[in-house]
Formats: C-alpha cells, sequence, structure tokens
C-alpha cells in the first residue's frame, strides 16, 4: 500500500484516478496555467505563481482521498486541504519527483464530501500547481461542481432565449469568469415565486447554477405536470453546480417548470448558469399562455398552502396522559389507552382537506404499540367512509418509534378516525401526525385585464397548461373562458372547456329515403386515441331503437351507457348489408340515427361527418346529416400547441350552431343532448308553431312561437340547459308536462328542475317581433 511521499504513478485497488481536467473541478484565482509534460498524470497540471488566494473545489461520493502531484523545492510549503469543513495541510517542497502521493484522506464516512485545495503567496520560488486526485468513490453528481458537459451531453447557456425567466427582478449582468459562459441570471430574493420555464425536446437535463450559504433552500421542479421535486441552493461556496438530474425521459417534448419556493436570507438567493442535455436534444422556443376568465386576465400557478390546523383530538378511552399529547411534537407526552383491543382517535380539522399520509409514533413502551389501523374520513363526525386499512404496522420494539404510511385519497374531510387494534396489550403513542407541513395547490393569480398584452405573456405567461383541469376550470367565473397563447411571432386566442362527458346526440329529423330505394348506405365519421363513436338507428320517429350485431338486428336503449355498450362502431355500421338496411327500414322511407361520442382526453378524435346514400338508378341524392355531426378537436395553434390533459375546443359547424351549446353542457356536466337546426319543419310541433319557417334560410321568423318536443327526461334528472342561436329578444319556456303548463328559461343558463313534475320535455321559443328569428336549439340535461 502506497504511503504518503511516495511515487504513485497509477491508482491503487479501489481507487480511481481523476485528472485535473475533470470538469468537476472548479478553479479560482486569476493565474491558474496549463503545464503541459509527460511526467504528469495525464500529460499535464495546473500551477499558478499568484500571490492571491487561488483554490480548486470539488465534491466527491466514498470514503477516501488522496493528492497526486509534482514535489520540488521551488512547490508550496502550505498548501491547505479543507474536508466537509475540517482543515488540513500538505507541502509539495522537497526532493524533486512527479506523481507524489502528498495528501491521503482515509477511512472517512461513505457519502457525499465537499474538497477545496487552496494556497496562497505563491510565486516562482512557490509554486502551487495541481496534477490529479485518487478517489475511493466517484465525484457526487448532485451538489458537486461540473464545470463543463459529461460525454454525451453538451450544454445550453442561461442566456438561450428558448428559456423564459418568469417573476420580477431577473438580472442577466453578472459578469464572472467562474461561471458557465461568463454569466448567469439571478433574481433576487425580495421576489417571491421566481421561476424559470423551458421545453425539452430530449430524454434528459441537468440543471447548473451557484449554491452559497444563504441562498433559497428549496426549489421546485415539475416536469410535464407531474410530481414535483425539489433541490437546494444553499450550500458551499460552489459555481457551476450540478444541482437537479432528471434521466430516462420519453424522447419527446418536455414542459420543465423550475420555481423557488423558500426565500433565502443572502440577497441574489435564486440562479441558473446553464443547462445540460443529451447531445441529440434542444431546447424549444416555448409558447406562452395566459387565461382571459371575463375581462380578467389570469395565470395559474403552484402556491404553497398551509393546511387547516388540528382542533381536538379525542379517545375512546385514557389511561394516562391526553389524546391532545398527539399533536403537541413532543415524544416525551404519550397518550396511554385505558384497555387492549379496538381503540380509536377521532382528530377535528379546522376546516375540509384530503390527507393521502400519516405518521404514527410510540411512546416508552415497547410493547404496548398497534398491531394494524384503519383510517376513516367523514364531514359531519357522525357518518364515515373507509380510506384505507393497513394490516400491519409493522413496529419492531423500539422505542419512540416512527413509522410513515402512504395511501391514496383525494377526498377532503374534516374529521379523520385512526381504529387501532391490538389483541393483547393496551396501546401507548407519542405522536400521530395526519397533516403535512405545507401543500402545493394550482390556484388563480390575476396579472392583468383585457385585452391580453405582450407584457403579461413575457412576465407571466405560463409555459403549459399542465395545471389546469376540471377543477381548476370550474373554478373560473367565466363560463367560457380563453385560452390566450403567445410565441415570438404572434398571439392567439382559443376558447377552452373541459373534456365533454361522453353523450349521446338525437337528432330530431329524419332522414327520408329515396323513393327508387338505395343500393348502399355509408357513414363518414373519425375516431383517434381512445375517442369512442357507437350509431343507434330507429325508423319510428326514436321510439325504437336498433342496433346490429354482425347477424340481426336488436333492440336498445338509447341512453349513454346503453348507446356505448351496445352502439355499432362506424366499421360495423358500414358493413351493414344493404339487403339488411332494407329489411329494417321497410315501407317507412326514412330513418335517424342516434350518435353516442366521448373522448378520454383532448388529443382524442370522435365525430360523425355524414351518412352518404347511394339511390338506386333513378337519381343521385347525398343527404348530409348536418343537425348530427360533432367533431371534439384539440386545441390547435399554428400546429405548435402541445395536446392538452383536459383542455379543448369543441367544434360544431355541422350543427351550423354556437360552440356554447356542448361548452355549457360539458362545465355544467350535463349527459344528454337534443338538438334541433330546422334543416327541415318536420321537428317541431306544428300545430301549436305559430312563427313562420323560412325555406331559404332555414330558420324561423316572428312574431310567433315555436314548439318542440325534446324528449321524454330519465326519472331523477336535476338540470337543464337550453342554448339558442337566434335573436336576442327571444325568449324561452319550456314544459315537463306536454305543454300543460310552461315556465321561462334564461338561455344558456343551467336550471334545476328537480321540484318540477313531469318527465316530458317541450321547449317554446317565443319570437316577439317581426324581426326575430330563430336558427337552433339545443336541449341538455342531467
Amino acid at each position: 500500500m502506497a504511503t504518503v511521499g511516495q511515487q504513485l504513478l497509477a491508482p491503487e485497488s479501489g481507487w480511481t484516478r481523476f485528472e485535473q481536467t475533470d470538469v468537476h473541478f472548479v478553479f479560482a484565482g486569476d493565474s491558474w496555467a496549463d503545464n503541459p509534460g509527460a511526467n504528469y498524470s495525464g500529460g499535464s497540471a495546473k500551477y499558478t505563481f499568484g500571490a492571491n488566494l487561488h483554490s480548486v473545489s470539488f465534491a466527491f461520493n466514498g470514503s477516501g482521498l488522496r493528492i497526486i502531484s509534482y514535489r520540488d523545492s521551488d512547490r508550496q510549503a502550505n498548501i491547505s486541504v479543507v474536508i466537509d469543513g475540517v482543515s488540513y495541510s500538505y507541502s509539495a517542497r522537497g526532493a524533486a519527483g512527479s506523481q507524489i502521493l502528498l495528501f491521503e484522506k482515509d477511512g472517512l464516512t461513505d457519502g457525499n464530501h465537499t474538497v477545496t485545495i487552496s494556497a496562497s503567496n505563491s510565486g516562482l520560488f512557490s509554486i502551487f500547481e495541481f496534477d490529479a486526485i485518487d478517489l475511493k468513490g466517484s465525484f457526487a453528481l448532485i451538489g458537486g461542481a461540473l464545470t463543463g458537459p459529461e460525454s454525451g451531453w453538451k450544454r445550453i447557456e442561461d442566456s438561450d432565449p428558448s428559456i423564459r425567466y418568469m417573476g420580477a427582478g431577473w438580472s442577466a449582468d453578472d459578469p464572472n469568469s467562474a461561471y458557465s459562459g461568463g454569466g448567469r441570471h439571478w433574481a433576487p430574493n425580495t421576489t417571491a415565486n421566481s421561476s424559470y420555464r423551458f421545453l425539452l425536446m430530449g430524454t434528459q437535463f441537468r440543471i447548473i447554477a451557484s449554491i452559497y450559504p444563504g441562498y433559497s433552500g428549496k426549489v421546485a421542479v415539475t416536469i410535464d405536470g407531474g410530481a414535483v421535486e425539489y433541490f437546494t441552493l444553499n450550500g458551499g461556496d460552489i459555481n457551476q453546480t450540478l444541482v437537479y438530474q432528471k434521466t430516462g425521459l420519453s424522447d419527446s417534448l418536455h414542459h420543465v417548470d423550475v420555481t423557488k419556493i423558500d426565500q433565502g436570507a443572502y440577497s441574489t438567493d435564486f440562479n441558473l448558469d446553464a443547462i445540460d442535455v443529451n447531445e441529440s436534444a434542444r431546447l424549444v422556443d416555448p409558447i406562452s399562455y395566459l387565461i382571459q376568465d371575463g375581462s380578467d386576465i389570469k395565470k395559474c400557478v403552484l402556491t404553497e398552502a398551509t393546511p387547516p390546523s388540528i382542533e381536538s383530538v379525542t379517545a375512546t378511552s385514557t389511561y394516562q396522559g391526553s389524546a391532545s399529547n398527539l399533536i403537541d411534537g413532543n415524544t416525551g407526552t404519550v397518550w396511554w389507552s385505558n384497555g387492549s383491543g379496538h381503540q380509536s382517535l377521532v382528530f377535528r380539522l379546522s376546516s375540509a382537506f384530503a390527507i393521502a399520509s400519516l405518521d404514527l409514533t410510540t411512546g416508552g413502551k415497547a410493547q404496548d404499540v398497534p398491531a394494524s389501523f384503519t383510517l376513516y374520513g367523514s364531514n359531519d363526525g357522525a357518518n364515515y367512509t373507509l380510506i384505507t386499512n393497513i394490516p400491519s404496522c409493522g413496529f419492531t420494539g423500539a422505542l419512540y418509534e416512527k413509522r410513515s404510511f402512504s395511501f391514496s385519497n383525494d377526498t377532503a374531510y374534516r374529521y379523520y378516525k385512526v381504529d387501532l387494534f391490538n389483541n393483547f396489550n393496551w396501546m401507548q403513542l407519542s405522536e400521530v401526525r395526519i397533516l403535512p407541513g405545507t401543500t402545493l395547490v394550482a390556484t388563480w393569480v390575476k396579472v392583468g385585464d383585457a385585452p391580453v398584452t405582450q407584457s403579461m405573456f413575457d412576465t407571466d405567461g405560463m409555459v403549459d397548461l399542465e395545471l389546469i383541469n376540471d377543477k381548476t376550470i370550474q373554478s373560473l367565473v367565466s363560463d367560457q373562458p380563453k385560452v390566450l397563447a403567445s410565441t415570438n411571432a404572434s398571439t392567439v386566442s382559443s376558447s377552452m372547456t373541459a373534456v365533454p362527458f361522453g353523450r349521446v346526440i338525437l337528432p330530431t329529423d329524419d332522414i327520408t329515403l329515396p323513393p327508387q330505394g338505395f343500393k348502399s348506405l355509408q357513414l363518414a365519421a373519425g375516431l383517434s386515441g381512445a375517442g369512442e363513436l357507437k350509431i343507434l338507428a330507429s325508423i319510428d320517429g326514436g321510439t325504437t331503437w336498433m342496433t346490429w350485431d354482425g347477424s340481426t338486428w336488436t333492440a336498445s336503449a338509447a341512453d349513454a351507457a346503453s348507446a356505448k355498450a351496445n352502439g355499432m362502431t362506424p366499421a360495423v355500421f358500414n358493413a351493414v348489408p344493404v339487403s339488411q338496411w332494407q329489411q329494417l327500414i321497410g315501407e317507412t322511407g326514412k330513418i335517424r340515427f342516434a350518435y353516442y361520442l366521448e373522448q378520454s382526453n383532448s388529443g382524442d378524435v370522435a365525430y360523425a361527418d355524414q351518412i352518404t346514400i347511394q339511390p338506386s338508378d333513378v337519381a343521385n341524392e347525398t343527404p348530409v346529416i348536418e343537425s348530427v355531426g360533432i367533431t371534439f378537436d384539440e386545441v390547435t395553434l399554428a400546429g405548435r400547441l402541445k395536446d392538452l390533459e383536459q383542455i379543448n375546443a369543441i367544434n360544431m359547424a355541422k350543427l351550423n350552431f354556437k360552440s356554447n351549446a356542448l361548452l355549457a353542457s360539458a362545465k355544467y356536466s350535463l349527459y344528454e343532448m337534443v338538438v334541433d337546426t330546422f334543416d327541415t319543419s318536420d321537428g317541431v310541433d306544428s300545430s301549436a308553431t305559430t312563427a313562420t319557417y323560412d325555406t331559404i334560410n332555414k330558420r324561423y321568423n316572428g312574431a310567433g312561437d315555436v314548439v318542440m318536443a325534446a324528449g321524454p327526461l330519465q326519472d331523477g334528472r336535476k338540470s337543464l340547459l337550453v342554448v339558442l342561436d337566434g335573436s336576442t329578444d327571444v325568449v324561452l319556456h319550456f314544459s315537463l308536462d306536454d305543454g300543460a303548463t310552461w315556465q321561462t328559461i334564461a338561455a344558456s343558463t343551467v336550471t334545476d328542475i328537480r321540484t318540477v313534475t313531469g318527465n316530458d320535455l317541450m321547449v317554446k321559443a317565443t319570437l316577439p317581433a317581426v324581426a326575430s328569428s330563430l336558427t337552433g336549439i339545443a336541449c341538455s340535461w342531467a
């Protein structure tokens, strides 16, 4: 085994050599120079004559360090080594020799260590030189210096325009040769929630930044809206530090958001120096998004919220101590049950909150511990819902032992009951934790008033919409919020809504078939992703609905669940033999179709475009079902908008109707829908309709009423929404008793119909003036 003072041309077994050219070394001082030579390890070393302080710093993971360098009479005699804050020293002065083992520290705790090697008052006869090190271990990835990209990586500097800096106070005016590329971006500690964002087309990335005592101790990273991870900038004085790494991503577009959570004591507590990515990766110029909610421009952000407090804790029995001791933060105080078997603890919170973990800490009685427990939640303190059952707590018998349990729960409760079980002994606990210290929640923040400005995008724009889902949409005030997007080239907007529930579209009109018969009947439709389209057929005006199972016609209900389960797919529909269509239609000469359409996310497509009927050789008529086809399209902004989770625009062009019919029904979770755009007058009650039907413009003109029967409603119906396309003076009424009594209903407003008698829905539109008009009506209910 080599000893200090001996030549060591190669690392011994168990050690690894790292040359001074390695990117993990950080050299500080203004006069370091390269010194090539065959006698040096790796063919070169670094040296300085500088009288001021010069140093080399690094971090490693392992248990031993050796410093290898040249020794001679003109080398430094007083070189400092600081390992994890503990000072040592060595001398390089002595008999000439190359690759000499000058310093060794073995037997360190196997883990991460920080090292700084430095010297002052160097000169021509006191040269400070650094050649190589041997490690029992390797360089620490996270927390260590990385002054250049490793093999397989490339570096993108902080000045790259594809990195979007968000929040006030960011500055790039910080030139320094110690930083990657000679500069970095930083934000002051007076700015809360400063952040930067980028779009990565690649599989991995690293964040390079400066760490320093007093910098932010908690920085959040979210990737594609997933789980939040954290890193710290609070540490030793090291520039170009690898503070965060993510590998193993799919080779696709990823949205990365980095946000300062904790404010540091130092004035510039948040910074970015560079980003390393895999060699084939690139950063994509991000699109910035904002939301227009009525007249307000908003963004959705993750904020750290403090959970509610615990107002009280009660126990079914107490022998010693108090149940309140379980939440005092002191393991020296306990709750001790008065008996064995089943014991219950009830925690009452100041407000409802969803918990997903629980910690139990035992007391000073090794045998008096719970063997298992069951957790329940309640909002009235009387009726409890099972959350989780833990069959074994797994306590080992150690005193004051803490065990943590995680489970799935998204429901907020104000009361939580823990049923503890132990067959033989009493139970003693010192602490029970049911609430986290903090939690991240998505909230809306107003950034300005409409119309949107570019400065709003530059300062507050969101790089993605991953935080926006049904819950966040429902918290907006407007029924028709808009997504606003800005690139370097343009600003665009698109309507937004939650992905609509699966629904059945029931047209009010029949298709009149050619009198001479037909020789084919085909449906043009589109499906992709998890989109679903099912079709039912009726020849008796919608009273009975039929489906083809490949060999025979069978009846099916037309509610959403039945239509989804039994309806024909487009492929099955188009494979029905003409003879079977002719057998089904018989002498009626008419047919109508009901359509079930569903999306699971915004990338799914499901639409029925048109039915083409090829007549027998007398005429050539192709009726287009303009009152049926509905296309659920993803939002596309100049081909650059990423598929958005739970976000889409609804295209009802085939219905020649305003898109707010579906948008509003989706927002209010209305499942069934009937639409009539008056392509003919067959769908209205001609005996009660007094308005004039315009056969040219396919609409009704006033003055007069338009009355239509929307169909029977299901038992238990609660809400009704009627949307119209017409002049603003049209007044709407509805009846649930087949027209015996009428009630006024506001357009595009959900009305509670639980107290209204009857299930036979009729809708009446009153056109008060000659200039009044009505082009379409859509009814949704649930």
